[in-house]
């Protein structure tokens, strides 16, 4: 099976005109914290992983994050019907989190267990080179997105968010889903 086959890429109508009031809602909230191990540096991040029975304690998300969202899980939830494999089953969705990257931040390979699907709204992408990256039987992937753009992949997939090396911000909201 073909990278491009496993993944999905769905653009948010009308983004440029919501941008701006999303990353305004994102960076002024206050249930943040820094993140640095071996395997990550996040300046920003709400995602807090407690353990494999409470992995998310995140808050309701934002009226403009549902917004554009909305239209998304519509077109998902049309998608699904239609696909023999998952027609009649009913999508659900973990809390979402967001992250914020500054120069010298990264995320570490890694996947989503206990998820089917996982996703990311890329917020702000000032270089689409900087989008997830993928690794498939030894081979590296990055899609091919820009910001106001979800991508969707099967959640076992490996990935990781290479080290942002520019001084403006790279913004995220990540959730999973499971049918």
């Amino acid at each position: 099976m073909k990278f491009e086959d496993l993944i999905r890429i769905y653009t948010i109508p009308r983004y440029k005109y919501k941008k701006e009031r999303l990353v305004q809602e994102l960076m002024s909230r206050k249930d943040w914290m820094s993140v640095q191990n071996d395997g990550q540096r996040i300046s920003r991040t709400n995602y807090y992983h407690v353990s494999s029975a409470a992995p998310y304690s995140n808050p309701t998300p934002s009226e403009t994050e549902v917004s554009i969202t909305r239209d998304f899980f519509e077109d998902y939830n049309s998608h699904l019907a239609t696909n023999d494999i998952t027609k009649g089953q009913i999508l659900q969705t973990t809390p979402s989190w967001y992250q914020v990257y500054e120069k010298g931040d990264y995320h570490g390979y890694h996947r989503h267990p206990g998820s089917n699907y996982s996703c990311v709204l890329f917020v702000n992408l000032p270089d689409p080179s900087g989008a997830t990256e993928f690794i498939i039987s030894g081979n590296k992937y990055t899609p091919i997105v820009k910001e106001g753009q979800i991508i969707t992949f099967p959640s076992a997939l490996t990935h990781r968010s290479p080290l942002w090396e520019l001084d403006e911000k790279k913004i995220i909201i990540s959730w999973n889903m499971n049918l």
